[in-house]
């Protein structure tokens, strides 16, 4: 737990004991409990209270709402939810650390995919800072689609403006978990600091930049 603090107020020193110590267990139960807790309260507080409203703007077939609100007041619809989280949860996690041990064995030969595992693991506990910021929003607007990214400047442009959508994948909370991946490329990866907080920065323009043009295709 103090590690997963720690990621916040002085990430140096934790990205440190990450790369010694390689915590897994502890800081995933804790991260995915909260992560859960804060799941199971957008549930209950605005996707429920608000199924009809947010059923009807996906344009959908009016027996097909019925049967997605039917859906969404079973038990399943909780159990698929938990699941597809911490699915998500170690899908992401994993996914991130792979990228940058490999990442940090082409440019340095070194690295430890444990360790990398492990900071992906703290440093997601930034992205549910973020969710929990986000929360009361949802709450008093009723729509769990929150946007804390830098698209909310130019929501007078179109949907499929090619800056509003590129936006979208830039907020505080983003970018500041792309800075912590480089400083993890500097401290397990043994890579420059300024080349390793580079690279995590172009990684996040290249992945932007993707998703942006395939959603304007789309």
């Amino acid at each position: 737990m103090n590690l997963i603090l720690k990621i916040f107020y002085n990430p140096n020193e934790a990205l440190k004991t990450i790369k010694d110590k390689k915590p897994l267990l502890l800081p995933s139960a804790t991260i995915l409990i909260t992560f859960l807790i804060i799941t199971l309260l957008y549930i209950q507080f605005v996707i429920l209270p608000n199924k009809e409203s947010i059923l009807s703007e996906r344009n959908l077939p009016e027996e097909a709402i019925e049967r997605a609100m039917e859906f969404m007041g079973s038990p399943l619809f909780y159990i698929l939810t938990i699941f597809s989280s911490i699915f998500g949860f170690f899908i992401q996690t994993l996914t991130l650390g792979f990228i940058f041990f490999l990442i940090s064995t082409l440019f340095k030969g070194k690295g430890d995919f444990i360790a990398f595992f492990s900071s992906a693991i703290h440093i997601y506990a930034i992205n549910l800072l973020g969710s929990i910021v986000a929360f009361p929003i949802a709450l008093l607007t009723g729509n769990p689609n929150v946007k804390l990214n830098f698209s909310i400047f130019l929501l007078f442009l179109s949907e499929k403006n090619f800056f509003r959508i590129f936006l979208e994948q830039a907020g505080f909370f983003t970018l500041w978990a792309t800075f912590l991946y480089g400083l993890a490329l500097h401290h397990i990866g043994d890579i420059e600091r300024k080349k390793g907080i580079f690279i995590s920065f172009f990684l996040w323009f290249f992945y932007s930049l993707f998703v942006t043009i395939i959603k304007i295709i789309l």
